[in-house]
């Protein structure tokens, strides 16, 4: 089996595309959220299910704040206390890396629960799924520092522009890595449907 037939595989169960899409949307929540895209308002300040597009959003749309954060477009204002800021680079950003996480939380589940604690490969199933929360985490510790106010922003604004890469190659190292282990794993290829 290859490790693109293994990855369909794991995700035509329920369990591990449920996996994924919860680790998915909790993600773009978290990445939004700690990027300062998705705001708490004040009652009454606006309409709930409202949008607001800015007149010149062409001109905005690839405009840079800083290293991998753009400007925004445009406002959704969700409910009276929830706005989410509408940012094209920032979600597709946001969208890639919480698909890669999922996967990698996806593939960790499946191989653990098919291994479980038996030796080694279950020690080894389970250190899996480390690089997958470490690589995800990658890009968003940084603002975390940054939003709740430690004074590392001169530090980390210099470092910053290699976070959201270093996210992307750890993620897709993990999940090849992990991949390449289940296809290597005969307990694992020999019943793959649990």
């Amino acid at each position: 089996m290859t490790k693109g037939g293994m990855l369909k595989t794991i995700l035509r169960q329920r369990r591990y595309l449920w996996t994924t899409a919860i680790v998915f949307t909790l993600y773009v929540l978290l990445y939004l959220f700690v990027t300062q895209f998705i705001v708490f308002t004040m009652p009454g300040t606006h309409e709930p299910f409202a949008i607001d597009i800015v007149s010149n959003w062409t001109e905005q749309v690839f405009k840079q704040r800083s290293t991998f954060l753009y400007e925004s477009i445009g406002v959704i204002h969700v409910t009276p206390y929830v706005s989410i800021f509408l940012s094209i680079p920032n979600l597709i950003l946001a969208f890639s890396l919480s698909i890669l996480v999922g996967l990698n939380i996806a593939v960790s589940y499946y191989i653990f629960r098919k291994v479980g604690w038996r030796g080694k490969e279950g020690v080894a199933s389970l250190v899996g799924t480390i690089p997958a929360l470490l690589g995800g985490a990658a890009c968003c510790v940084p603002t975390l520092i940054i939003v709740l106010g430690i004074q590392f922003t001169a530090a980390l604004s210099t470092v910053w522009s290699f976070f959201v890469p270093l996210s992307f190659i750890l993620l897709i190292g993990s999940l090849v890595w992990v991949l390449h282990q289940a296809v290597q794993n005969p307990a694992i290829c020999r019943n793959p449907k649990k």
